[in-house]
């Protein structure tokens, strides 16, 4: 399923509704993140993300570990330009709410970089999401029928 979802910034309000309909053996969260590269924002403090290198996969968190390097190997195999991250502290996105769900959903955040987060003018580079997009449809054609994400202990 592709779907988008409502009320992300007032309690992942849709995530939540679609995780519970849709039931989904995995999910990958396309979102927006920060550009470093914006003049005034502190590399030091936020790390690095630039507009035009391609998205911000995230690791830790609620970002499943098979899923993420799933997601790394398709992008270096079709060479995909992305970019790394830690999960944010200080932000979320939907897939806070779908890791813990059902006994839990693999998850993985992939971001397009942005500049003026929630104003009028906020910016990216549509080389990015053409990217991200190439990604997700990438990852589709790889998994399995039947495959599971699941750490092997």
């Amino acid at each position: 399923y592709a779907c988008s979802s409502v009320q992300e910034e007032v309690g992942l309000v849709g995530a939540s509704m679609q995780v519970f309909n849709l039931s989904p053996d995995a999910a990958v969260v396309v979102d927006v993140t920060p550009a470093t590269d914006t003049p005034g924002i502190d590399v030091k403090q936020h790390g690095e993300c630039k507009m035009g290198d391609g998205p911000m996969l995230s690791i830790g968190r609620e970002n499943h570990p098979v899923l993420v390097d799933r997601l790394r190997k398709v992008a270096r195999r079709k060479r995909i330009k992305i970019q790394t991250s830690a999960f944010s502290l200080s932000g979320g996105t939907d897939a806070m709410v779908i890791f813990k769900a059902q006994g839990g959903v693999p998850s993985a955040v992939l971001s397009i970089p942005n500049r003026y987060t929630h104003s009028t003018i906020e910016m990216i580079d549509l080389r990015d999401m053409e990217r991200a997009a190439s990604l997700v449809t990438a990852l589709l054609a790889d998994v399995k029928k039947g495959e599971r994400f699941e750490v092997k202990v």
